[in-house]
């Protein structure tokens, strides 16, 4: 069987819905997660066997599936994130966060920031995560998606939903 254009979209329209049904709290992977299943779906349409049901169903499954064992994946990659982590000499993670200096003092009181920061972070894939590193070592969105195998846009998105996450995240 090809594999076509027609397949390819239908495969994404499946992946997307199956990421904003069951997902879509984890947003900062949504780009991996929906890439793995429709990889996953790819090959899952070799294995349909139309007797046993609709491919709509059966590809539906796969994706939840895959979906889910990339996120249980992420989940062994997590590590706890300091504020005095340093990230270059003499530069930490707290100095490139942006806040209003009398409200810094107030965030730095409560016990449960780096714990705030840290599920954000976790929140995004290993690209992501890389493009949030590079990111907060001030490299401009062009490098980041030079040295990721990104494009610019696709850094962009992932910056712009990093900065509502933490800013979501921080407001609570």
């Amino acid at each position: 069987m090809n594999y076509t254009t027609e397949h390819y979209n239908e495969d994404c329209k499946i992946a997307n819905w199956v990421f904003n049904r069951y997902f879509k709290q984890h947003i900062g992977l949504k780009g991996d997660m929906v890439q793995m299943a429709v990889i996953r779906l790819w090959q899952a349409r070799t294995q349909h066997d139309k007797k046993k049901g609709t491919y709509a169903t059966f590809a539906c499954l796969c994706a939840y599936r895959e979906m889910l064992m990339f996120l249980r994946k992420e989940r062994k990659h997590f590590c706890n994130v300091s504020l005095y982590e340093k990230i270059e000499d003499g530069l930490f993670l707290i100095d490139t966060l942006r806040f209003e200096e009398n409200k810094v003092f107030e965030l730095l009181e409560t016990e449960d920031l780096a714990g705030k920061i840290a599920a954000v972070v976790w929140s995004f894939g290993r690209s992501g995560k890389k493009i949030i590193d590079l990111y907060l070592k001030h490299y401009s969105q062009a490098e980041i998606a030079a040295r990721v195998g990104v494009t610019r846009p696709y850094v962009t998105k992932q910056i712009k939903a990093f900065r509502e996450l933490l800013k979501k995240e921080l407001s609570n």
